[in-house]
């Protein structure tokens, strides 16, 4: 079996590309470990969007840290300290800076059986990551690429003095191949305002809600955030029965949260493995169920997610 790693372009983006058999993976690690190319047996399945590369937006598969979607009240505040979250003197609120951030890379090296990547980011005072979030800290990032499937794990090392709180998320932008079609089992969704900030008040996943059964991309138009998924059941799963491919989402007990987005006329979809709700660390004031992860000094807190792809009979 071929492995192998490559430092070249793909789409016009300096990448590592890691291969495994048939799978091939791009990782841009001056563009926050965006994942940004992912091919299996001849096909596409996450590739670049030049448009929304250069319009600051969400591309690839980037990592969304330390606050995946949106805030409210145009801060965060946890422990009672208020985060600002501005970036390069400008405010961000929405998705996180770790994807705008370069990553340091510390290994990259094909091995029998997959092929891996690992990079970090710091959080120092006086750096614009600090400022930004300003908890002096570590965000590593390790992609390895199997024969059949991709696992990219996160650690959060929080080297302060005073407890790190954060939310973590992975935003691949599926490309649709003929009838497409996914599923997941969580059971409830948040309710939002016109701002699609939520309340925190949760909603039974039934009616066009009901995802548990395939339901095709171009069938159900959504942007909801999904919580209680099973245990023991993939996070979620797509069907591309064009090409014979069956993607699994699976993921550690951390990422409590699914975003589906399936936006109408797009070539693209959305499902998103996270660790918590939008706006976690305001909403975390007054809700339990959020997934704000909290790491106390000296500690880290890792968690893993993965596509795995099954050919379907």
């Amino acid at each position: 079996m071929k492995t192998g790693v490559t430092q070249c372009e793909y789409q016009g983006v300096k990448v590592y590309e890691l291969v495994c058999g048939e799978m091939t993976v791009d990782v841009a690690p001056d563009d926050g470990m965006n994942i940004c190319g992912i091919r299996y047996a001849g096909h596409t399945i996450v590739t670049v969007d030049p448009k929304r590369r250069a319009s600051g937006g969400t591309w690839g598969m980037p990592v969304l840290y330390p606050t995946p979607n949106r805030i409210s009240a145009g801060a965060a505040h946890f422990n009672g300290e208020t985060l600002p979250m501005i970036w390069q003197g400008k405010p961000l609120l929405m998705h996180g800076a770790a994807r705008y951030m370069s990553f340091q890379v510390e290994q990259a090296e094909a091995r029998e059986d997959c092929a891996v990547i690992r990079g970090f980011v710091d959080f120092v005072p006086g750096s614009d990551a600090y400022t930004y979030f300003p908890f002096h800290s570590r965000l590593t990032l390790e992609v390895r690429v199997y024969e059949t499937r991709l696992e990219v794990t996160h650690t959060v090392e929080n080297l302060d003095q005073k407890p790190l709180a954060f939310g973590l998320a992975y935003h691949p932008f599926f490309l649709k191949i003929g009838d497409t079609r996914f599923r997941t089992g969580a059971r409830s969704f948040y309710i939002t305002d016109e701002n699609k900030l939520p309340s925190g008040e949760l909603a039974p996943a039934e009616g066009i809600y009901d995802l548990s059964k395939p339901v095709s991309t171009e069938q159900v138009h959504l942007d909801h955030v999904y919580t209680q998924l099973p245990e023991g059941e993939n996070s979620a799963d797509i069907y591309y029965p064009d090409i014979h491919l069956h993607l699994a989402l699976k993921a550690t007990p951390d990422f409590s949260h699914l975003v589906v987005f399936t936006p109408a006329g797009m070539p693209y979809f959305c499902l998103e493995n996270q660790t918590c709700s939008t706006d976690c660390h305001n909403l975390s004031q007054h809700c339990d169920h959020t997934g704000l992860q909290i790491v106390d000094p000296g500690k880290h807190s890792c968690g893993t997610v993965t596509l795995e792809m099954d050919p379907m009979k």
